[in-house]
Formats: structure tokens, C-alpha cells, sequence
């Protein structure tokens, strides 16, 4: 059986697992404002509780808006500035970040998912040198490049360190 419950705080739980055992239910989903947590009970010789709590993805989110970003100032540079060369490279890596997160987060393994973050950490590095370039032969306007410069770093700061405690907790 499996419910799906909206509640505005933690306190929830609490009475969702009271209702699980004495339900004998098998399943119950919890939805608060904050996260999900999925307990599963099986009702054999013991009881068995798993609590998967599952926030926001901050990288995927980020690294999509920031190819949203990335296509806006590629049309802007095609049309409005005709460059069409340099702009494709930032193009290809910028879109690519997103995409090897998304992959990241089909990942077989902990060993595949740093795999695919990797992937997409030098992709963020290669967008950065694709938009300094851009930047340094007068392309990009020093506002719009402050602003996309600002979002890469952050999305290279996030990816370093999702990659650095995965590696430690192998």
C-alpha cells in the first residue's frame, strides 16, 4: 500500500510510523516542505525501517539554469555579435555540465557517479576558458560575463566538493 502524505513539518513522521506499525503497512511516503522520507516496514520475524531522505538536488538545478544561461548567450552572440566559433565551444561545455549531472544521478555506482561529476567538472572548466575568451577579445559585455562567471564558479565549487566527499566515503 502506498500513501502519499503532505505535511508542513517533521512532527509527521513521528505519527506516520505510529500509523505504519500499527497498520502493518507495508509502504508509506511522507512529503513535507523540506524532504522526503520513504519508510518501509516489513512485517516478517522483525521490523525493518529504511529512512531515505532526499533534498533538493542544488547541482542539478544550478547546472540547468545555468545552461538556460548558456543558450541565451549563445543566441546573443550569434545574432547580435556574429561570432560563431567560440560561441559554440561554450555552447557544447556549458550545456554539458547539466547533462552529466543528470547522467551523475543514474549513476551504477559511487565509483561511476564521481566518474560522471569529473566528466562534468572539466566540462565547467573548459566553459570557463571558452567564456574568459570570449571575454578578453571584447565578445562578451563585462556585466554579462561578471554574472555567468559568478554562476560557473558556484557550480565549480559545488561539483568539487559533492566530488571530494564521495571519494572519502569510499
Amino acid at each position: 500500500m502506498v500513501r502519499d502524505w503532505k505535511f508542513g513539518d517533521f512532527w509527521a513522521f513521528g505519527q506516520l510510523f505510529i500509523q505504519a506499525i500499527k497498520s502493518k503497512t507495508l509502504f508509506f511516503t511522507l512529503t513535507t516542505s523540506y524532504c522526503q522520507f520513504t519508510l518501509i516496514i516489513h512485517c516478517k520475524l522483525s521490523i525493518f525501517l529504511s529512512i531515505m531522505v532526499t533534498k533538493d538536488n542544488v547541482v542539478k538545478d544550478k547546472s540547468f539554469g545555468f545552461a538556460i544561461k548558456v543558450v541565451k548567450l549563445y543566441k546573443h552572440l550569434t545574432e547580435m555579435r556574429q561570432e560563431y566559433v567560440m560561441s559554440k565551444q561554450l555552447l557544447r561545455s556549458g550545456t554539458a555540465i547539466g547533462a552529466m549531472v543528470r547522467e551523475a544521478d543514474q549513476a551504477e555506482s559511487r565509483k561511476d557517479f564521481v566518474h560522471k561529476l569529473a566528466i562534468s567538472l572539466k566540462e565547467a572548466s573548459e566553459t570557463e576558458y571558452w567564456l574568459d575568451l570570449l571575454h578578453q577579445t571584447d565578445f562578451i559585455e563585462e556585466r554579462i560575463y561578471m554574472e555567468v562567471k559568478e554562476n560557473l564558479k558556484e557550480l565549480l565549487r559545488l561539483l568539487t566538493a559533492i566530488i571530494k566527499t564521495s571519494k572519502m566515503k569510499n
